[in-house]
């Protein structure tokens, strides 16, 4: 029917405070050093985000994956691994308390809870965007009226304070698309997705 909302992830390392352009100096880093990337697990939301922004890139460097969010920016964190990409209610918390730096968002927009970070289109990679998003679904068969009406209160709802807040603590963010588009949207997606995952190597389990 049509996308509610969105979740950016945020790219975060270990210093590079002084770097004018800390994206670039990452990349640089990391092909030259081949230096591990950490994920929240295979075929995670963090791994395909970490493997497109490896693959447009050109790193090399190792996967590594962990399990949950929580180790894999652990592992950043104690040097063991070069970049990660988290959620950002864990990246804000790591941020501010000054353990680790973010980069780069993955969406085609700045964050509201990171305003001060640039898109990975904006800091290295012009074009790159991969959010994770929910959507509204109706049956097959559901009459115009119901649909129309459903978008109608859907999107207004996503103007609604509160609402807005919720998603925030969530790490998530409205971003309203519209039934045509949406429309046009999903099938755009899944053959990004596939792409990724085949890319990737990831295995159905």
């Amino acid at each position: 029917m049509d996308r509610q909302s969105s979740r950016p992830r945020a790219c975060l390392c270990r210093g590079a405070a002084k770097d004018h352009r800390p994206g670039l100096s990452l990349i640089a880093r990391a092909r030259a050093a081949r230096l591990a990337w950490a994920s929240a697990g295979i075929g995670t939301a963090s791994h395909l985000s970490g493997f497109l922004f490896v693959q447009r890139a050109g790193i090399e460097g190792p996967h590594a994956p962990y399990r949950g969010g929580s180790q894999g920016a652990q592992a950043v964190v104690a040097g063991d691994t070069a970049f990660n990409f988290a959620t950002a209610p864990s990246a804000v918390g790591l941020v501010q308390g000054g353990r680790l730096r973010a980069l780069a968002v993955s969406s085609a927009q700045r964050m509201p809870t990171l305003p001060n970070v640039p898109t990975v289109a904006e800091a290295a990679l012009p074009g790159f965007e991969l959010v994770e998003w929910i959507g509204l679904w109706a049956p097959t068969g559901t009459p115009e009226a119901i649909l129309d009406r459903l978008a109608s209160v859907s999107r207004q709802a996503l103007e609604r304070p509160d609402v807005r807040e919720r998603l925030a603590a969530l790490g998530m963010q409205p971003a309203y698309l519209p039934r045509p588009e949406f429309a046009r949207f999903v099938p755009a997606q899944r053959t990004l997705m596939t792409r990724i995952a085949t890319d990737a190597g990831i295995q159905p389990e």
